[in-house]
């Protein structure tokens, strides 16, 4: 830190969404970086399903405009190339139909009662994990794309990643970069992260099988509740703001969503954390598309993503965040808590 000079410490928190989610993190990053922050300065980052992937990628050095240049299928920067060759992979495109492996039976109803009996609000996603088939798609769908980038696999990121997984047994959330868990490599915990119940296979972690972290929480951000950062912001494609219309596809499951983000915020923001929420807006969802894997609505989303953030961290109201934003250490460092 400078004398005299206040630095701020920013956590970014990146939530589930499929690859519409993924587009709209992309657009929404360089809406961020055009105001002059940089996403892969935060000293936290928490990702979980699709923002796993997204965290994951900065935290290996990937900018944030060549994160939106891939979204919508233009070249990539010199910095880009220089990580993913000279031959950048194509935009990740999944099944559209889930594949299920073995008998059409739930692989854990028993999470149905945890999901309403345990503490804190209520998180129907894990009944609905328990009650799904096994999924039968190989995570390694998504991993590979980490794989392609990641030049020593068998260490962390230097830099506070923690990527978050649900145990399968016990409905527990699993947060990875953080908890004593066994993991093999940084590509292994982004599948865990992203193993869709009754889509991907479960991944085995320490002879437990993991399944997608927004089965706790779309977003997860209360887990920097207390850690002492300036400012958090959370980008978490599968909410909305609680009034959002109800023509737009998933809405029920959104308000839940938007519920629960909700309480995570009030969390943090208790214990001493103003949060910057940049969830979509109601115009933002008119161009998501019909479900959260649509490949073809990608490019259409990250550049409505980065409209609307642009226009609302310009706004006079969030002059605040900007101030929070500006004032972070180039390099990183801060006073919040160690992580």
């Amino acid at each position: 830190m400078v004398a005299g000079v206040h630095v701020s410490s920013v956590a970014l928190v990146l939530g589930a969404g499929g690859l519409v989610g993924a587009a709209y993190h992309a657009g929404a990053l360089a809406a961020l970086a055009d105001a002059g922050w940089d996403a892969r300065r935060a000293e936290l980052i928490v990702g979980t399903s699709a923002g796993a992937h997204t965290g994951a990628t900065l935290r290996l050095g990937l900018p944030p405009a060549d994160h939106f240049a891939h979204a919508v299928d233009e070249p990539l920067s010199g910095d880009g190339l220089d990580l993913v060759g000279d031959e950048p992979p194509e935009r990740l495109r999944l099944p559209s139909r889930p594949l299920i492996d073995g008998p059409p039976l739930p692989e854990a109803p028993w999470l149905a009662v945890r999901a309403f009996c345990r503490r804190g609000p209520l998180r129907p996603a894990l009944a609905v994990a328990g009650w799904t088939p096994r999924g039968g798609h190989d995570p390694a769908l998504v991993g590979d794309r980490i794989r392609r980038l990641d030049t020593d696999p068998g260490r962390w990121p230097g830099r506070p990643l923690w990527l978050c997984t649900v145990r399968l047994r016990d409905g527990r959330r699993v947060v990875l970069g953080r908890d004593d868990v066994p993991v093999p490599d940084l590509a292994t915990a982004v599948e865990a992260s992203c193993a869709i119940c009754g889509y991907f296979r479960p991944v085995p972690l320490g002879h437990r099988d993991h399944v997608d972290g927004g089965v706790h929480s779309p977003s997860n951000l209360d887990l920097v509740a207390g850690l002492g950062f300036d400012l958090a912001v959370v980008i978490s494609p599968s909410s909305t703001v609680p009034d959002g219309p109800p023509w737009v596809p998933g809405h029920w499951a959104r308000k839940v969503h938007a519920g629960l983000l909700a309480w995570e915020r009030a969390e943090v923001e208790r214990r001493g954390t103003p949060v910057l929420d940049l969830s979509p807006t109601p115009a933002d969802l008119a161009v998501f598309g019909r479900h959260s894997l649509d490949h073809d609505a990608a490019p259409r989303v990250a550049r409505r993503a980065r409209a609307s953030v642009t226009e609302r961290i310009s706004s006079g109201g969030l002059s605040w965040a900007r101030g929070l934003l500006r004032a972070q250490e180039p390099e990183g460092t801060s006073d919040a808590q160690a992580v």
